[in-house]
């Protein structure tokens, strides 16, 4: 039985999420129903815990009563069924993490109060196990979750080798030398996430489907310079949100709106620009238009996804 662990670089229990911390399932889960059966059986478990030990502990750092995140169960979406489907449209997009609205998936930088940014989050549900992921393939492109990583490919992600200069101190020369830099929140630049947009003749609704998410981060070259964004690994969102469901998002200021990482993604409760649509030609908007314009046609698409259902009715 493989041993579970925390997050590389030695976060302690201490600083662990309390409705992860008291559970830690043995063994690697070889498929993704195991996993998906384990983590309901740790969201049952955690219900049962979660008033049991305020309780017994007796102590509290809150001067008001507040509601256990270990409580929080995944709530099932609506099924749509194939034959109610009267139009679709796979769209993928970007989360600047720069904007205000959405600092919530980027702060705090380091776990504190019980509080995870998402990434760190994402970093502890791969080394302990809970979700797996997915690589780029063979032309670094692939988003359909056809290559899962091992654990050592996952280290090694998370964990890259960079190269850095300093100065030898025998001749003042300068000399490359390679260390290994654990990536941090402060890391990530934005995340991709690719969502199917339905609209459901049977409940006459439009319904927002999150398929993906992949962390990004910025891509530099060997002299410093930087040469864009890439994207680690994808991350299947259905097998995500048993573990985003206990764990709340930090909103600053709003101390008194408790709003778990799953309802942000399922109410979406972010910003994101659009950056490719789905068509023939399988290329995004960067490909075929730039600077205003990219931004123009991304405006397009997101205004044409809104007007799609208001333009069914009468009024």
């Amino acid at each position: 039985m493989a041993e579970r662990k925390g997050l590389s670089g030695g976060l302690p229990e201490s600083n662990q999420p309390v409705a992860l911390r008291n559970y830690q399932p043995t063994g690697i889960m070889n498929t993704t129903v195991q996993r998906i059966w384990m983590a309901i059986a740790a969201n049952l478990l955690l219900a049962h815990m979660g008033h049991a030990q305020t309780i017994m502990s007796g102590l509290s750092d809150s001067p008001f009563p507040t509601k256990e995140s270990a409580t929080r169960m995944v709530i099932p979406l609506p099924s749509i069924r194939e034959a109610d489907v009267l139009w679709a449209r796979r769209i993928w997009s970007f989360i600047d993490i720069r904007q205000k609205i959405n600092h919530p998936l980027y702060y705090p930088l380091e776990p504190s109060n019980g509080y995870w940014s998402l990434f760190d989050i994402i970093r502890y549900g791969l080394t302990s196990d809970w979700i797996t992921a997915y690589g780029l393939g063979p032309t670094q492109d692939d988003d359909e979750f056809r290559y899962p990583l091992s654990k050592m490919e996952v280290e090694k992600l998370l964990n890259p080798v960079v190269v850095r200069y300093r100065e030898r101190l025998s001749d003042g020369e300068m000399e490359s030398v390679e260390q290994i830099e654990p990536l941090k929140s402060a890391d990530i630049a934005g995340y991709m996430i690719k969502e199917d947009w339905v609209f459901d003749k049977q409940r006459s609704t439009l319904q927002i489907r999150l398929i993906g998410i992949a962390p990004v981060v910025n891509a530099y070259s060997e002299s410093g310079e930087l040469k864009g964004k890439r994207i680690l690994f994808w991350l299947y969102f259905s097998e995500c949100r048993y573990l985003f469901a206990p764990l709340e998002v930090y909103l600053g200021q709003q101390m008194s709106s408790h709003i778990s990482f799953d309802q942000l993604f399922i109410l979406r409760r972010y910003s994101a620009q659009c950056i490719k649509e789905d068509n023939v030609y399988d290329r995004s908007i960067d490909a075929y238009a730039r600077g205003m314009d990219a931004l123009m046609e991304s405006e397009r698409i997101r205004e044409e996804l809104f007007n799609f259902e208001h333009d069914l009715w009468t009024y």
